[in-house]
């Protein structure tokens, strides 16, 4: 029996949790069935590959004792790793994977924690190699064989150039990068695999690689939004295939 994918879009901004905010208040939780275990690719990694292990903090962001530490599962890391055709890393798990489960927006199973090389900021990475990569990870996924019901969590903001507040101000672009993405959760997630790369570096968005991944893990599917906003000019989701 071949994976029963579940798929989940969850942002991962240090400043939407309670505790960084200070506001008792918190995004809505995600109902997803579940599952026996994650598999979450983030867009931050200093590299590109599996985490061995399933831990880290806030620091970095100036968030003293904020930090996780989860299950994982290592023959599938293992096994991931080799048919995705890239290295298990041994370095803490960027802010990618530790806001979501500090969050509590991925179920409480075994956590597979994937990275995409960072592709925002002064030594960003190419968006088009993070897009090769996330299409690389979508089909080792896929060919996956098991007894048991995963779920597939795209880490990811999308445009962060909506307001005059955003990181990169107000752009054309962004907006545009606003509406394809919104048009594919709400027809057809295949559509997220046809946008261009120079769409997602000049919309600004994180979310080229794990939205790619999403799109081709569940083409021909619609997705749930339970949450979108854009409080800081940047675009946060949370939503759920399946």
């Amino acid at each position: 029996m071949r994976f029963l994918l579940l798929g989940l879009v969850v942002p991962h901004a240090p400043a939407l949790l309670p505790e960084v905010r200070g506001e008792a208040d918190a995004l809505p939780p995600l109902h997803v069935e579940r599952p026996d275990c994650a598999v979450l690719l983030s867009p931050h990694g200093a590299s590109t590959g599996v985490y061995r292990s399933v831990a880290g903090d806030l620091d970095g962001f100036g968030v003293e004792g904020l930090g996780v530490t989860r299950q994982t599962d290592a023959d599938l890391c293992a096994r991931l790793a080799e048919r995705w055709g890239q290295p298990l890393l041994d370095e803490p798990c960027d802010h990618g994977v530790v806001v979501p489960l500090i969050a509590g927006w991925v179920p409480d199973v075994p956590i597979v924690a994937c990275a995409l090389a960072e592709v925002t900021g002064p030594d960003a990475a190419p968006v088009p190699s993070a897009i090769g990569a996330a299409r690389g990870f979508a089909a080792a996924l896929a060919s996956l064989t098991e007894d048991r019901t995963v779920v597939f969590v795209a880490s990811a903001h999308t445009s962060a150039a909506l307001t005059p507040r955003a990181p990169l101000t107000l752009r054309d672009e962004g907006l545009v990068l606003e509406e394809e993405i919104k048009d594919a959760l709400e027809s057809d997630l295949g559509k997220l695999d046809s946008l261009s790369p120079e769409l997602w570096t000049l919309g600004g968005s994180c979310g080229a690689g794990p939205l790619t991944a999403l799109g081709l893990l569940f083409t021909g599917s619609k997705a749930s939004v339970g949450f979108y906003d854009h409080p800081f000019g940047v675009g946060y989701l949370l939503a759920e295939v399946g």
